[in-house]
């Protein structure tokens, strides 16, 4: 009797084991060896996404995307904001959408103090003239994008090209999304005022000693506001950044171009050290000979993108920083689209594109859904509609199409109380597309003219899309960097002299490592046009 009711009990247990089992091997999602799976709805051939199934499955919950990057906050952020998050919804996109500029101040001190302190966020703005995705790279701040991009931004890659993708991608794979909104060969050529060299009936110069003479003619007797200078917006070593390449044009072995601040390279792929090239004396006697004379800012030093805006609008200029049409307008009222013009400096000369990619967007490491910023991306630029409402607002709010080019032109609408245009942080620069940029009926026509429209006579460095991988000189590249800011940076801006304080600044670099940084970067140059052939 207890053996029968034993038996019964244990067939009893084993049908509940073998139940339990089963229904939780119906749970268990299968392995595969893709990317880790996430519950976004796959892309549509319109660049958006399905949405959810309607018959029974559950409602995607909406992924949040924060991006970050330079600017400051204006008045109708979050109007357009909100405008752009309902536009998504309507589209299917299972995204929310929210941004934040940080002051250019702060922008590269707070984000690093992200970055650091592990914060959640998604995306960020990349300025590669001034600290390029390499270095975030080497930092371990970036995620790798290329199966997002593959899965969820096929608009993405039909609008980019793809000499702009190698030169996002590190080993082949994808780790930024650049910025295609401008042509990058525009930076060859010197703006300059055209009412001021008609005044004081100025020749256009030829060589970086006869600008150095023009601004000396003006300034001499100017009878205007405060005198021209050269307005430059950050102190720095890196002679890209305050674009000292418009004047390489006219040294006797250019063509070339100086890649992560520390390396001159040339078009037949030859690496040498920017510091201990003849070239960065050139560079840094033409800037002491400026600081002298008062030509540039006296406090150089210590300046910054909001005092070099706050000169421009109180001051006046010639050439090179030439300020925008609001503000030589403040100072000039005849001044019209045109007074502005450019020409290029040894004009026989190539052409040269600098980067193959010069802005860009990256995923965060602190992102949980890496595949949201793809997909915000590939929505904005899937149609005019989607990039018209973010990057210039609602339309006939703040903006309207300008008659007689509807298709491409822009005219900002005043406010009627401040008179007033600057509803919204951002723009075309930070995450634009060059097919897709409206021109401003406020900016100078070379600059539409120039930046907006592919240059068919400009050839491409042969640095252009390489990247510098520093993992193996990490420690030489940190130290590099910390020595030249101090050591160089004084140098290239002209404050010291190039004569006194060369030879010991640049035996602090090669004691920091610096002739290792230039061989192994030759070394992975080489590879890598090597693999190009």
């Amino acid at each position: 009797m207890c053996k029968s009711r034993f038996l019964k009990f244990a067939v009893l247990l084993l049908m509940l084991v073998i139940l339990t089992v089963t229904v939780l091997a119906g749970c268990k999602p299968a392995e595969t060896n893709q990317p880790p799976a996430t519950s976004t709805p796959a892309p549509t051939a319109a660049g958006s996404t399905e949405k959810p199934d309607e018959t029974g499955g559950q409602t995607q919950e909406p992924i949040k995307v924060h991006y970050i990057f330079p600017g400051d906050p204006k008045r109708d952020d979050q109007m357009v904001i909100d405008a752009v998050n309902e536009k998504l919804k309507e589209d299917g996109v299972p995204i929310v959408f929210s941004r934040e500029p940080l002051s250019w101040d702060i922008y590269f001190d707070k984000l690093n103090q992200k970055l650091m302190s592990g914060e959640e966020f998604d995306m960020f703005h990349i300025m590669q003239d001034l600290k390029p995705y390499n270095v975030y790279y080497a930092q371990g701040a970036l995620q790798d994008v290329t199966d997002y991009v593959e899965k969820y931004g096929p608009v993405i890659k039909e609008k980019i090209p793809q000499d702009m993708l190698t030169g996002s991608s590190i080993n082949g794979r994808l780790f930024v999304i650049p910025t295609y909104w401008v042509e990058v060969a525009a930076d060859n050529y010197m703006p300059y005022r055209t009412d001021v060299f008609k005044k004081y009936n100025l020749e256009l110069p030829q060589t970086p000693e006869q600008i150095l003479d023009a601004f000396r003619t003006v300034r001499a007797d100017w009878d205007g506001v405060n005198k021209p200078i050269l307005n430059f917006s950050v102190a720095t070593y890196d002679p890209n950044a305050n674009h000292m390449f418009k004047i390489h044009r006219t040294y006797d072995r250019y063509p070339f171009v100086v890649k992560d601040s520390f390396f001159q390279v040339f078009q037949d792929g030859h690496v040498e050290s920017w510091f201990e090239s003849p070239e960065f004396k050139l560079d840094a006697d033409f800037m002491n000979a400026a600081y002298k004379e008062g030509i540039i800012q006296p406090d150089i030093l210590t300046t910054s993108g909001d005092v070099a805006k706050n000169l421009g609008i109180h001051g006046d200029s010639l050439m090179w920083t030439c300020g925008d049409l609001a503000d030589v307008i403040n100072n000039n009222p005849d001044a019209d689209l045109d007074t502005v013009q450019t020409y290029l400096l040894a004009p026989d000369k190539p052409i040269l594109r600098f980067w193959g990619v010069k802005n860009a967007n990256g995923v965060s490491v602190t992102s949980k859904h890496p595949e949201g910023p793809v997909m915000f991306i590939n929505w904005l630029w899937s149609s005019q509609e989607n990039y018209d409402l973010y990057m210039y607002g609602i339309e006939g709010v703040h903006w309207r199409k300008e008659l007689g080019n509807e298709e491409r032109g822009l005219e900002w609408i005043k406010d009627p109380e401040t008179n007033d245009t600057t509803y919204l942080s951002g723009g075309d620069s930070w995450i634009g597309n060059i097919d897709m940029v409206r021109y401003s009926s406020g900016a100078w026509n070379y600059y539409n003219k120039g930046l907006f429209t592919r240059n068919p006579d400009a050839v491409n460095s042969v640095a252009g899309s390489f990247f510098f991988d520093t993992s193996e000189v990490a420690t030489e590249y940190a130290n590099v960097q910390a020595e030249a800011a101090i050591v160089m940076t004084p140098i290239a801006m002209g404050v010291e002299p190039y004569d006194e304080y060369f030879d010991e600044a640049i035996a602090r670099l090669k004691a920091a490592g610096l002739d290792k940084l230039v061989e192994e970067y030759q070394r992975q140059l080489t590879e890598f046009l090597e693999q190009q052939k």
